[in-house]
């Protein structure tokens, strides 16, 4: 296209008019002819319009088409078909003038298109005349099309469901309606035969009823006569089932109860419940509101009730003085947990042996299985499983459950002790730290003549520095056991140590030489220490800081909520298919960055301060977002590094390290998505998996997987890269083809002063290294020893003699405080509530002089309301205070349950009592149970006498007989049984006669409709052949339908009852019945579409469609082209459903003939711009 030129025919107009106005017409009239002949082919559907058929007269500018062969849209039905409507290339676009299809030709083309709308009725008379003509060749392919009677017949059949839509609609109806009514008589007809069966049954039990109590009068053995002495057994023994199993449900509630009081109990402990109560407490004694009476004592006097206002006086001071009780009361309980806390939190916190917790999990799980399952053997297996655990010996084996836990906390504190002993001795050995001496005295030789040399010293140094780094990075990426190892140093630390090497003496070179190149080296070796530094800080900070900070607020509610808003990040194993997947930018991140920042957000912005779990996010997270940092510091420093210098050993064995591609752009993209996901993994699994379960060696083990995975994906490599190609940059060779290793680069013999900093960089990184590990042992040592204590001090009973017992008060002093202060706090609130409520009647009192006083002087009105808010606020105070001393109270006695439920306290062993009592109490209930079922079995029809008289008299049993003889009454079981049966007879008739209906009337009404169309949907069938056509399908359907419908009358007529599977079928009869009608009016909607365009156009094509006189079958091509024209012409064309203006078709069919996809396929070859 762009080799052809677009003026060929805008040259020849201007070559062939003499004159400028003679050129101007030419122009003017072949835009208009060519819009002429472009509309008119657009109608009649104009095809093969090449140049040799479009014959243009250069002197007048008149266009004239030949060749009408291709017309009517066949040129659509070619191998390569036409899309274009007319043909519009850029040539003929170009000799339009200068606006193209815009302008003159688009007026004229909704000139022309307006005319031929305005004489359609002309232009399809004369195609109208095609229709029935068999001389015209109108057929496929320009063949003579032959005579087929497929589309008359489809019109007809379109013609006659139109003029029959009412009837089909009211038969349509009446099936439904019918069928409706039919399944209600059916369900009726079931029912009135369920209660002939009913009656049946019941007649049958009153014969076998009567039978066995004439047996039973006839004979003295008869078994029947015990019957009243086997009934009061059974009711005996189900009475004391009843009571046993009662008892347990209410044992299985205080157990519950317990539960949830001894949570509580931890909960307060563990968490900073204690702090808050503390805090509300201050807040409390302050915060007393004024008296509401006070205000009102020169009305009370004037009114005459100084003896009302004194007691009131009293009242409150009472009050006063109970509440500040209460106070006292509460101070105590909680400094009394508090204590508890304290002493014991180790434990608490580290989930440490406390077997008492166990005891009543043990019993709600009894006692559930028994519940649920309260049966013999399930007694006697919840009974033997008491004794194993808490029978003979349970005392023993708690005591040496203690003291082994005991020495295995005191081999550690030992342990950690040796180990920290060991730190210190090796540090002793190390010296001193002389590194700023060295650093001094290379600093005054500079000064000297001896710089160059110094400067070749430190650049050699440097280079050996860098080889040793990438040494340990390769060992640290080939190998991962180290990172997992505990015990072993991590090979973090040891490329710690080198980095701190490399950066004592980078410090020193621009003491010797200041340039820029060396301050690149700097930079370099600055940021590679920063990052080796903040993954040290991130392990180092975790153990030391996080874990120990986290055991504490194990059970802290605030904990619990972070984690809950983790676990709505996502899953764990989500976050780890993602992190998986994050070699290209990947959406999910986004969405997880948007929610974890949030989170992070809403935590910062707290008013009420941060609380222990909100810092242990923001902590945690702190320590990787500053890894982030250092690492985009990184990053930017090698950006600006020259990294082409592969033929140094270094710069390439570096490179094989790094794990991705060295692009800035996507490298720190990559990095920010890495590190998120991998964050929020970490902290995901740490606070919602490893946190709950306080296993200290889980946390660090998930911590250094991050580190080991996160440096061999992210970090290794680099370091060492950064640093060598700034070395490369100023020391680097000018050949950069051959292989050369850098430290060969400068061969200088190493300098004194040189090798004396480098010893004792050297020194200070070991003394740093030991430093760092002495500060995590006695933190270790530190945490081992106060849970040493805390073991210790809850068990001091059972420990040895020789254990030492920590300071302070003792567990069994705290505890017996506490029992006496909550006994207090119970008496405190007693009195409270009943001063409070000696003050309310005094307050009602005085309410209702307010009241009848205001009635007589308005004025007293806002005192009457100062009073009443005065009053609430007091009732607002009182319940807050009650609220929180019901709080204290619940935390105290589960405290004390708790206690009481140790191994060997007199409390555990009298409900170990209890219980096993309760557990006998069942065992014997079962067993009486089975007992009476054995030998007091009553048969279903005993059932049914007792349910006639229910008591019998053992000393007249002959009488309780008669009784019960006459009681059976079989007349009134027989008349029901008619009655059924006559409801059953009428309600059989009743369908019958709505079945006969059916079939008459609205059966019969569809076939008559169906016979009106059934022989032009079997000639539309035939046409179709034997490829299974819609037509054919709908007459298979109705087919079915019709035999359902038949076979369904006739089983009804004939059924004796009506049946479940007879149900069924009516349904799904109904459930086709209206596709019957759907599918018939969706076969014609083609036809029914078109017939809608107009009603004029309906009449035409039911007048074209009847035979006339000498004329033969309707042309089927010659029909689908009248059609089409109509659309255009309708301004149907291209979307049937919507009509277009005429400015709107003529920018469509424009648009469509200029369009670059319908002009490449003409099949002229290059000849298509032109």
């Amino acid at each position: 296209m762009a080799e052809t030129p677009h003026d060929l025919v805008a040259k020849e107009l201007w070559l062939a008019a003499p004159s400028a106005p003679q050129w101007w017409q030419s122009t003017c009239a072949f835009c208009v002819s060519t819009a002429v002949m472009s509309i008119v082919g657009y109608i009649i559907g104009l095809g093969d319009r090449h140049l040799d058929n479009v014959l243009v007269d250069l002197h007048a500018g008149e266009v004239v088409h030949i060749d009408y062969n291709v017309c009517f849209e066949k040129g659509r039905q070619l191998r390569v078909p036409e899309k274009v409507p007319f043909r519009m290339t850029p040539n003929l676009e170009a000799a339009l003038g200068i606006t193209g299809v815009e302008g003159q030709f688009r007026l004229s083309c909704e000139r022309v298109l307006s005319v031929l709308r305005h004489g359609s009725d002309t232009l399809l008379s004369l195609l109208e005349a095609l229709v029935w003509d068999p001389l015209v060749s109108c057929g496929d392919g320009g063949t003579s099309a032959s005579p087929s009677g497929g589309d008359l017949a489809q019109a007809l059949l379109s013609l006659r469901l139109r003029e029959a839509a009412p009837q089909w609609d009211a038969n349509a109806q009446a099936l439904d309606d019918a069928l409706e009514a039919l399944g209600a008589l059916m369900d009726n007809c079931q029912q009135a035969q369920s209660r002939v069966q009913a009656a049946e049954h019941s007649l049958e039990e009153a014969c076998a009823q009567q039978t066995l109590v004439e047996e039973a009068l006839a004979s003295e053995e008869h078994s029947l006569r015990s019957l009243p002495q086997r009934h009061r057994e059974r009711l005996l023994s189900s009475a004391t089932c009843d009571a046993a199993h009662s008892a347990l449900n209410e044992k299985l509630q205080d157990c519950c109860n317990w539960g949830h009081l001894q949570e509580a109990a931890l909960t307060t402990l563990r968490g900073s419940q204690i702090e808050h109560w503390n805090a509300v407490l201050r807040a409390s004694d302050s915060g007393i509101p004024e008296s509401p009476v006070a205000p009102l004592s020169h009305f009370l006097h004037s009114s005459g009730q100084g003896q009302l206002l004194q007691q009131c006086e009293q009242r409150e001071a009472e009050l006063r003085l109970n509440l500040t009780e209460r106070r006292r009361v509460m101070q105590t309980c909680v400094e009394l947990l508090r204590s508890f806390g304290v002493a014991a939190g180790p434990c608490l916190s580290s989930g440490a042996f406390m077997p008492q917790c166990l005891r009543q999990q043990r019993w709600q799980i009894w006692l559930q299985g028994l519940v649920q399952d309260f049966s013999l053997a399930k007694c006697q297996e919840v009974i033997a499983e008491f004794h194993h655990v808490y029978g003979i010996g349970a005392d023993l084996n708690f005591v040496q459950v203690a003291q082994q836990h005991y020495y295995e906390l005191q081999s550690t504190v030992a342990d950690l002790n040796a180990r920290i002993l060991g730190v210190l001795e090796h540090k002793q050995a190390e010296g001193a730290d002389y590194l700023p001496e060295s650093q001094a005295a290379l600093l005054a030789l500079t000064e000297g003549d001896e710089g160059g040399m110094l400067h070749e010293a430190l650049l050699a140094a440097l280079c050996k520095s860098v080889g040793a780094l990438l040494s340990l990075e390769t060992t640290a990426t080939k190998d991962p056991r180290p990172w997992a190892r505990d015990e072993a140093p991590l090979p973090l630390e040891d490329m710690c140590s080198q980095a701190s090497v490399l950066l004592q003496l980078a410090d020193l070179l621009p003491h010797v030489d200041n340039s820029s190149q060396v301050m690149s080296i700097c930079q370099a070796v600055q940021a590679v220490n920063n990052v080796f530094f903040a993954l040290l800080d991130l392990s180092l900070h975790f153990e030391t800081i996080i874990v120990p900070e986290s055991l504490q607020r194990v059970g802290d509610d605030s904990v619990a909520d972070v984690a809950a808003s983790l676990q709505a990040l996502g899953a764990p194993q989500a976050l780890e298919e993602l992190l998986s997947q994050l070699q290209a930018q990947h959406p999910t991140v986004v969405t997880l960055r948007e929610k974890f920042q949030a989170l992070l957000d809403n935590n910062q912005s707290s008013n009420s301060g941060l609380n222990p779990g909100q810092m242990l996010l923001l902590g945690f997270n702190g320590l990787f977002a500053k890894l982030g940092r250092e690492l985009a510091t990184l990053y930017s420093t090698i950006q600006s590094c020259d990294l082409e210098w592969n033929n140094v050993d270094i710069v390439w064995g570096a490179k094989a390290l790094c794990a991705t591609q060295l692009d800035h752009g996507l490298q720190l993209m990559h990095l920010e998505d890495t590190l998120l996901v991998h964050s929020v993994c970490v902290i995901q699994q740490f606070f919602c998996c490893q946190l709950p379960s306080g296993s200290r060696d889980q946390m660090l083990a998930s911590v250094r997987f991050f580190l080991a995975d996160f440096y061999r994906n992210q970090v290794a490599g680099l370091s060492t890269l950064c640093i060598a190609a700034a070395l490369c940059s100023l020391v680097g060779p000018t050949d950069r083809e051959h292989p050369i290793a850098l430290d060969s680069i400068i061969s200088v013999s190493s300098h004194p002063a040189v090798a004396s900093v480098e010893a004792s960089a050297t020194r200070r990184s070991i003394l740093s290294r030991l430093e760092r590990a002495q500060l995590a042992l006695q933190g270790r040592m530190q945490r081992a020893q106060l849970e040493l204590n805390a073991h210790q001090w809850l068990y001091q009973e059972v420990l040895p003699p020789s254990a030492t017992i920590p300071t302070g008060p003792s567990r069994l002093v705290i505890l017996t405080e506490l029992r006496k202060s909550l006994q207090m706090l119970c008496c405190a609130e007693g009195s409270v509530q009943e001063s409070w409520d000696a003050q309310g009647a005094l307050c009602q009192a005085v309410e209702q002089r307010l009241r009848w006083a205001t009635g007589a002087n308005p004025g007293l009105a806002h005192t009457q309301q100062h009073f009443e808010e005065s009053h609430a606020l007091w009732e607002h105070h009182l319940q807050g205070e009650a609220a929180l001393a019901r709080e204290i109270r619940d935390s105290c006695d589960g405290l004390l349950q708790l206690e009481a439920q140790r191994p060997g306290a007199p409390e555990a062993q009298a409900w170990d009592g209890a219980l096993l009592a309760l557990l006998n109490r069942c065992q014997e209930s079962c067993l009486l149970l089975e007992g009476a079922h054995l030998s007091s079995a009553i048969t279903p029809i005993e059932e049914q006498l007792l349910a006639l008289v229910p008591e019998g008299a053992p000393q007249a049993i002959t009488e309780w007989l008669t009784a019960l003889l006459e009681k059976v009454d079989l007349g009134t079981s027989r008349k029901q049984l008619e009655e059924a049966k006559a409801a059953r007879n009428t309600m059989g008739d009743a369908l019958r006669s709505k079945v006969m209906w059916l079939r008459s009337d609205i059966l019969g009404q569809h076939h008559k409709l169906m016979s009106e169309v059934r022989s032009l949907l079997k000639a539309l069938a035939r046409q179709e052949g034997n490829g299974g056509g819609p037509i054919q399908g709908y007459l298979s359907f109705y087919r079915g339908f019709s035999e359902q419908a038949t076979q369904l009358v006739r089983d009804l007529l004939t059924a004796t009852e009506v049946s479940e599977p007879l149900c069924k079928r009516l349904d799904a009869l109904r459930s086709l019945a209206p596709k019957v009608y759907m599918g018939l009016t969706g076969l014609v909607q083609d036809a029914q579409e078109v017939a809608n365009q107009s009603r004029d156009g309906d009449q035409k094509v039911t007048r074209s469609t009847q035979p006339r006189k000498g004329w033969g079958e309707p042309n089927n091509y010659a029909l689908s082209v009248w059609k089409r024209v109509k659309t255009k012409l309708d301004g149907r064309d291209p979307d049937p459903g919507h009509r277009l203006t005429v400015t709107q078709q003529v920018d469509s069919v424009i648009g469509e003939a200029t369009r670059l996809e319908n002009l490449a396929l003409l099949y002229e070859g290059w000849t298509p711009w032109v």
